[in-house]
């Protein structure tokens, strides 16, 4: 009778955890990748929108430098505040081996300690190259990085 009280306890806990996913889709396979991940966690999907959009020609001479350097740029709107939730999985494309920009927007907003998972899309599914460099990124923010996935995009 205690194992199974246990048992119930655990798996109620289980259930209650509540999971957001913040990503940016410059072409709509990083939103659709997010959306079969948000079905998959039943977690909240918010999509984070810069403030200007890149044209595709301005993506490849302006948005990739950007996104090696790591700059941060405007949003469109703040990132939503997921403090109610305990997980926040970060999602983004990768731009000449680096996360895109917004990316680095969302990580700059998020509040010290968050815990976070970061699933990177690419054409080639790798990012090791540069993940040095993010995970450094990421931790000057104060930010617990749980998981770390590239998905290769279809």
């Amino acid at each position: 009778l205690r194992f199974h009280t246990v048992c119930c306890i655990l798996v109620m806990e289980v259930l209650s955890m509540s999971t957001a996913i913040l990503y940016y889709s410059y072409s709509g396979k990083t939103r659709a990748l997010a959306e079969a991940e948000a079905e998959k966690r039943s977690a909240r999907l918010f999509e984070v929108k810069e403030a200007h959009r890149y044209s595709p020609l301005g993506s490849v001479l302006c948005g990739c430098p950007a996104a090696r350097m790591q700059k941060i740029p405007a949003l469109l709107s703040p990132v939503p505040d997921v403090r109610r939730y305990d997980k926040v999985v970060v999602m983004a494309p990768i731009w000449a081996g680096y996360p895109a920009p917004v990316f680095n927007a969302i990580i700059s907003s998020l509040m010290r300690g968050t815990n976070v998972d970061i699933l990177l899309v690419s054409a080639s599914g790798d990012s090791s190259k540069s993940k040095g460099k993010v995970l450094e990124f990421i931790e000057q923010y104060g930010l617990k990085v749980g998981a770390y996935h590239d998905i290769k995009a279809p």
